[in-house]
């Protein structure tokens, strides 16, 4: 929106940045995260599966199990969670490249750098963290504990960039 902005403003334009200008990116991007979800429960269903842990006691009997939601067999679900990597890391790419654009914008009109590094850090905790999560997948409490804590920074990374300076530079009553 801001580049928008900007960029008509350079050429002596008059931008008028409606409602439906932003909602249609999100819908969009929400009705295609639904479609390939509402797909991969239709065509792939997860099911509630319980799991040997690796050990055995002295009389051969199983020590402990865990519980994990899978696939049934023959039935795969890399494609769906491709699709969803893809959409999203594409949607993730599209705001890196804008909050560059946006990045000689004065930041009393924009909070462009401020979105910059949330995007970016959003980036590298993907880039990061996903590796590592599918590394993981085989020991249900690390895989829980990084799911939860890549969740968490992410949160936290948006939260912390977007809000927190907004009220610092909140005029004082």
């Amino acid at each position: 929106r801001i580049n928008r902005v900007v960029e008509s403003a350079q050429r002596f334009n008059k931008q008028v940045v409606t409602v439906r200008d932003v909602i249609l990116p999100f819908c969009l991007l929400m009705v295609a995260n639904l479609i390939i979800l509402i797909c991969w429960t239709v065509v792939a269903p997860l099911e509630y599966v319980r799991r040997d842990d690796l050990g055995t006691d002295p009389w051969n009997r199983v020590i402990s199990s865990y519980g994990t939601c899978m696939t049934r067999e023959g039935q795969r679900s890399v494609p769906f969670v491709s699709a969803l990597v893809a959409v999203n890391l594409g949607a993730l790419l599209f705001a890196n490249i804008q909050a560059y654009k946006a990045r000689s914008i004065q930041s009393e009109f924009s909070e462009s750098k401020y979105i910059a590094l949330v995007v970016a850090g959003m980036m590298q905790v993907s880039l990061v963290g996903l590796p590592v999560l599918l590394l993981t997948v085989d020991n249900p409490p690390v895989y829980y504990l990084l799911r939860i804590l890549l969740v968490f920074v992410i949160t936290l990374a948006i939260i912390g960039l977007i809000f927190v300076p907004k009220m610092l530079h909140k005029p004082k009553e």
